[in-house]
Formats: C-alpha cells, structure tokens, sequence
C-alpha cells in the first residue's frame, strides 16, 4: 500500500516524511512485524523497536521521537480507531464476509470453519489482517461488526 494513502485512510497528521513509497504489510505487535511493514502501535519502547527491526511506517496517538529519517511517522487521535478505519477498507478489499449469530450459536462457526472473532480489535487485528479473499467471519455483537463492515449477515430463524 502507497504510504500516502494510508495516512489519508487513517486521516493521520504526518509527523515525518520518510523516504519510501510504501508497505510491505501491517503488524501491531512486534512478533508479527517484518521488514517494510507499518506498525500500529502506542508503547514508545515497542516503536524503538519497531524501527531497528525496519519498519516503514509508524503510526501512533502519542508524541514520539523520530528515530529515523528515513521512515514516515504518523500521529492519529486514536489508535483504535484509526484500526478500526483500516480493518474495514482492508476487509472489503479481501471481500470478507461477515456473519452475525446469537452467542450460543457460535459453536457452529467451529463446525464449519469458520473464523469467530473475539470482539477486540487488537484481539482480532492478525486474524483479519492474514484473511484471505472471501473469507468468512462471525461474532455475536451487531455493533462490532458494524465497525468492520457495512453489511452482515444473520441466520434466520
């Protein structure tokens, strides 16, 4: 992805301009972080990191010091919305579907393979961020789905 296009997507103030053009991918915890990635994340010793281990982009809520010139540095007003508003785009690109059931029917998503989500949107950022197209997703709150897509689908009785 052009990192001028995600700081517009996550309608982030630009810190520093950095000198590469774009991402390779998008992790939030430093296990998952390779190099060329843009890291989501808060925590100023975790972003130090981030940066010896090559990340392109950081995008963050707090005040942080530039580390390197040659990565872009991204303030958004909240981290968790910002992700939110990637996820979303993200999802409808993969073209994932997502399914709403009652809490105790859950337990079919495991039947059929499908993935349950968690209701966290840290909790569920690696799930959804290693999607494949059309994959399919479940959980049981309308108002979380909500946030991640414009339309899900239910089981009718």
């Amino acid at each position: 992805m052009q990192i001028s296009n995600l700081g517009e997507l996550l309608n982030a103030t630009l810190i520093h301009e950095g000198s590469v053009l774009s991402v390779e991918g998008f992790a939030i915890n430093l296990n998952e972080l390779k190099t060329g990635f843009a890291f989501f994340n808060n925590d100023k010793k975790e972003i130090a990191q981030a940066v010896k281990k090559g990340a392109y982009a950081i995008i963050t809520e707090n005040d942080i010091t530039i580390e390197d010139k040659e990565i872009f540095y991204f303030r958004v007003e909240n981290l968790e919305r910002a992700l939110v508003r990637f996820l979303r785009f993200f999802c409808e690109d993969k073209e994932c579907e997502f399914l709403l059931f009652k809490s105790y029917e859950l337990s079919l998503c495991k039947a059929f393979y499908f993935n349950i989500l968690k209701g966290n949107i840290f909790a569920d950022f690696e799930k959804l961020i290693k999607a494949k197209k059309g994959e399919i997703f479940c959980y049981c709150e309308e108002n979380y789905l909500n946030k991640l897509c414009t339309y899900s689908h239910s089981l009718k009785d």
